[in-house]
């Protein structure tokens, strides 16, 4: 069995904050709390937690997405990810395929697979905000924020780079590729070390019927033939 990534503990002092944040009567009063300046890296810390999951399903997406997809794509995630400055939809498509890369066991070295890392860390805006569009930039979106009370560095909200990169360091040990040639969407998070098809119906019925094909090869016929010979030796004996 993988072990499975469990969504990063909160911290004493988060867990007070939330604490505090319930027992508040008023969305008035919940609002001003949380955008208190002296609160801001315990939100952040609360929403990576929270962020854990769609992590998985930002790896998921971007992964499986055709080169026709990015409509699709824009339309799930751009509000958070393609404001501007923003990865245009070729740089998408770039990081698809090197996640893609990082994906799949034997498409790179790991020294390879960690420079495409790597190379993510150092990603910035092909186009820098002009006179502008510098109106409401956040340089700060494409950076690590880090957290003293947990003593890690947490993926700005509105990286995709430093999402993904989180992302695949939490799921590297479950990173696999359905064996369904036809599967839609190849790209998944094994629950096992040994498991080769993701849960879709359609793979799972592809790999009963492959398996009951490999064992009618394998054993079915030797079996049926040793039945036959049975049956002939035993009417033989009858026709004595």
């Amino acid at each position: 069995m993988v072990k499975q990534i469990r969504a990063p503990k909160t911290s004493s002092a988060a867990r007070v904050f939330l604490k505090n944040l319930s027992e508040l009567d008023s969305p008035e009063k919940r609002w001003m709390l949380l955008r208190d300046e002296g609160n801001e890296v315990l939100v952040k810390e609360i929403l990576d937690r929270h962020l854990f999951e769609r992590r998985k399903e930002l790896m998921l997406d971007l992964a499986n997405m055709h080169n026709s997809g990015f409509s699709r794509f824009r339309r799930i995630w751009g509000k958070r990810f393609l404001q501007r400055p923003s990865p245009s939809e070729r740089e998408i498509l770039q990081l698809r395929d090197e996640l893609r890369r990082i994906w799949q066991p034997t498409s790179a070295s790991i020294a390879e697979k960690n420079k495409v890392l790597e190379e993510w860390l150092e990603w910035r805006p092909s186009r820098p905000p002009g006179l502008f569009s510098r109106i409401g930039f956040d340089p700060k979106a494409h950076k690590w924020q880090p957290v003293l009370q947990t003593g890690s560095l947490i993926p700005a909200f509105a990286s995709i780079h430093g999402q993904v990169i989180q992302g695949v360091l939490e799921q590297c040990k479950h990173l696999a590729v359905c064996n369904n040639p036809e599967c839609s969407a190849p790209f998944f998070l094994a629950k096992r070390n040994d498991q080769k098809y993701c849960e879709n119906d359609e793979c799972i019925h592809y790999a009963q019927r492959k398996y009951a094909l490999e064992w009618w090869n394998r054993e079915g016929k030797q079996l049926r033939r040793e039945k036959v010979k049975r049956k002939l030796r035993v009417s033989k004996r009858r026709g004595k």
